[in-house]
């Protein structure tokens, strides 16, 4: 529109409306200008407040902080009260438990195993120590301080303190079935091993010992074993365990054993104890381990075995570690009253004798492990072909092809159980296993455990072998049913095996 123009009648409405439009307009504007303007000072002013808000926010997390300790340390002076202790302990179920009852879990609590010697020697105080009801239920179960461990050592803070409990334990014990154990260490005080010396000799000459365990501790060379109790002129009827654990300079102790020890029934000893004969067998001892020392090299396998045979005649179970290197002797080793045999030789041994004579053998153990020098078979299987028609159970640990042991199975009628975990089953043994026509191989068996096979397509020839002398039994073949058969096959071989031997009734 011409502003020089003026304005005719018919233009005043749209003058109007466009007036009216742009004041609307510029209102609007001013509305968001004023809202900006409005929301600019709410910020300005909150942020203002904001230091007066972390303030007061710090000062309240400081009083709730305040608050917290004053409930936990009311709540700990509750707890920590002596008079509330006092209260619940007379409510705890351990007071309702009968003196006898607690005097029990006191004998287990000793008998558990622990690492150091003053544990295990402070053991019994420690118990006694808790409570007066403990301390007299303690002091009226003697079982609690029949279990000891003492020792002589070089350690200054318990060098004197180990005759005391030792005395003291012997005292409360009332000097009965004391089960002993006597740690020596290099280097030890002589003035405490003098002082434990005199009080175990008291105590063996009293017959107040059942158990007695020694351990020489590496560096321990020659001990006078007559001051700790052992020789001709002092006896103890009432031993009937004895230990020597790496006491390879024992031998006058050993050599006197039949003499002061006439009851004694089971010992662990050295090679080297029986580099010579005693003097006079133990006619009482029936269990016997004989482990291995490295003072012995060169020294004859079958001198060690036979002068053991001859020092227990009457053993029932004897293990044998054979010492390095063992070598074959002329002659033969016989024991008439052995039942159980364990021999242990790593990397295995030759033949050791002529022969074997052990009619009440029942039980062989052969603990051949690899090793260097290369394993020799030679040994066991010498041994297991000496006649030994009365074996039930037989372990060997070698690492051997099964077919090797088909020679000594075939003369073994009795056995009951073969356990060669580490064996190698070959289609040799496999046939030789399932041949009959009443020459069967082990007739008696009933547990077979052998290990891996040589060629994995034997798996189900393995699993058939099994199946077809089961069926031979129960068609009634002159053998014993298979109980239990395991070897170390690929599934699903190894269900398939499983599966004979569960019940008809359980399978459906």
């Amino acid at each position: 529109m011409d502003p020089n123009r003026y304005a005719e009648p018919h233009d005043h409405e749209a003058l109007r409306a466009a007036i009216s439009a742009a004041r609307e307009s510029l209102e609007r504007q001013l509305d968001d200008a004023r809202q900006n303007l409005d929301a600019a000072d709410a910020k300005l002013e909150a942020e203002a407040r904001v230091p007066e808000a972390e303030y007061t926010f710090w000062v309240a997390l400081q009083a709730y902080s305040e608050a917290i300790d004053a409930f936990e340390d009311a709540q700990r002076r509750i707890h920590e009260d002596p008079g509330v202790l006092r209260m619940l302990g007379l409510l705890h179920p351990i007071r309702r438990l009968p003196a006898e009852l607690l005097g029990y879990i006191f004998v287990l609590t000793v008998h558990e195993h622990l690492a150091a010697v003053p544990a295990r020697a402070r053991a019994p105080f420690r118990i006694a120590a808790v409570c007066r009801r403990w301390r007299d239920v303690s002091l009226h179960t003697p079982s609690v301080w029949r279990q000891i461990h003492t020792a002589v050592s070089c350690s200054a803070p318990y060098d004197q303190a180990y005759p005391f409990w030792l005395q003291l334990a012997a005292q409360r014990s009332g000097h009965r079935d004391i089960v002993l154990t006597l740690t020596l260490t290099y280097n030890y005080n002589i003035e405490s091993a003098s002082s434990v010396a005199n009080i175990l000799r008291a105590l063996l000459a009293r017959n107040a010992v059942n158990s007695f365990s020694i351990t020489c501790r590496q560096g321990v060379a020659e001990v006078d074993w007559g001051s700790f109790g052992f020789g001709s002129h002092v006896g103890c009827a009432s031993l009937i365990s004895l230990h020597l654990i790496d006491c390879h300079h024992a031998l006058v102790a050993v050599q006197s054993l039949p003499v002061t020890t006439p009851n004694l029934q089971t010992i662990t000893a050295s090679c080297t104890h029986f580099e010579r004969p005693l003097p006079v067998p133990h006619l009482h001892v029936a269990h016997a381990k004989i482990t291995q020392s490295l003072d012995i090299r060169g020294v004859a396998a079958m001198l060690i075995i036979s002068n053991a045979f001859r020092a227990y005649p009457n053993v029932k179970t004897m293990f044998i570690d054979l010492p390095p290197p063992p070598r074959h002797s002329a002659g033969i080793l016989e024991h008439n009253a052995l039942d159980s045999l364990r021999l242990r030789a790593t990397g295995g041994f030759p033949v050791l004798c002529d022969g074997f004579w052990l009619p009440s053998l029942r039980h062989l153990t052969l603990e051949v492990h690899s090793g260097w020098p290369p394993r020799d078979s030679s040994g066991p299987l010498h041994l297991l072909s000496s006649s030994l028609s009365g074996l039930r159970t037989l372990d060997y640990d070698a690492d051997v092809s099964l077919s090797t042991l088909i020679p000594a199975l075939r003369i073994l009628p009795r056995l009951e159980s073969l356990v060669c975990a580490m064996g190698v089953v070959d289609e040799a043994f496999l046939a030789a296993f399932l041949a009959g026509d009443g020459d069967y191989l082990c007739p008696r068996l009933g547990e077979l455990h052998v290990g891996r096979l040589s060629d994995v397509q034997l798996a189900p020839r393995f699993v058939a072998v099994v199946a077809a002398r089961i069926e031979m039994h129960s068609a009634g073949a002159r053998i014993a049913k298979l109980r239990d058969v395991s070897c170390d096959c690929i599934p699903p071989y190894s269900f398939q095996l499983r599966e004979l031997f569960v019940p008809s009734s359980l399978s459906t």
